[in-house]
């Protein structure tokens, strides 16, 4: 398995666009290279506002409007409490909003229980190991992206058919196989591009499944891969 963020780098290279030339002032020049620094904060900082946003929403939710009174109310605000979440891979400060109950019982918000159970930012995916059919042979692909992606080698392989990841959109076609492998997976960074983000991940069988049947494995091939072994091999999601 490994989760992915990876750069378009299928089909032909697009056409150089016109060239144009100019004069960039140094001062401008230190903005640039400083500018994916600049947007990413830009980010968290756009993150943070929309997070206080939504947990104001939900505690409208449970308390009603603001300063409006209300002889049916079930809740009060509670004002806020120091919190950190995790975004974009930093930690950073996010107040928690408070509610409690008439009985004085806090109440969860979940806009900041979600922020807080992950990283909203965290675009990775966690996926099956693949890659682009260079090869004549596909199974030739799954082997060397298995080397690649995360230092696996590949004992038999089983394949369970091949189609059209998007029929009438797109003319990419998954040859999709099951194998077993030697050794534990290279857990860490892997992948060989330079437009490649992955780091391999080792799950057992039953974990993976729990995502699955949780909604969290939102990969097609991977639910497709996995189901499959779940109906030819059942034994193995037993232990």
């Amino acid at each position: 398995m490994k989760r992915s963020r990876t750069g378009s780098s299928a089909g032909k290279a697009p056409a150089a666009p016109p060239v144009a030339t100019g004069q960039v002032p140094l001062p401008l020049l230190a903005v640039l290279a400083d500018a994916k620094t600049a947007f990413f904060g830009l980010c968290l900082t756009a993150g943070q506002q929309v997070f206080q946003t939504l947990m104001e929403q939900d505690r409208m939710q449970l308390c009603g409007p603001k300063n409006v009174p209300d002889p049916d109310r079930q809740a009060y605000r509670g004002g806020s409490a120091p919190s950190e979440v995790v975004l974009g891979g930093r930690r950073i400060v996010l107040p928690r909003l408070r509610a409690r109950s008439v009985t004085g019982e806090e109440l969860t918000l979940p806009s900041f229980a979600y922020a807080s159970a992950r990283d909203p930012l965290d675009a990775h995916t966690l996926e099956a190991i693949a890659g682009i059919v260079d090869e004549a042979d596909p199974a030739e692909t799954a082997r060397r992206e298995a080397r690649e992606e995360a230092g696996l080698e590949l004992g038999a392989l089983e394949p369970l058919g091949q189609g059209w990841t998007m029929p009438g959109v797109s003319t990419e076609r998954m040859h999709l196989y099951l194998a077993t492998y030697r050794d534990r997976a290279r857990e860490g960074l892997g992948g060989v591009d330079e437009d490649e983000d992955i780091t391999a991940v080792e799950l057992e069988l039953n974990e993976l499944a729990r995502l699955a049947d949780s909604g969290k494995l939102v990969d097609i091939k991977t639910l497709v891969l996995l189901q499959t072994l779940r109906l030819r091999r059942p034994e193995l999601f037993l232990k």
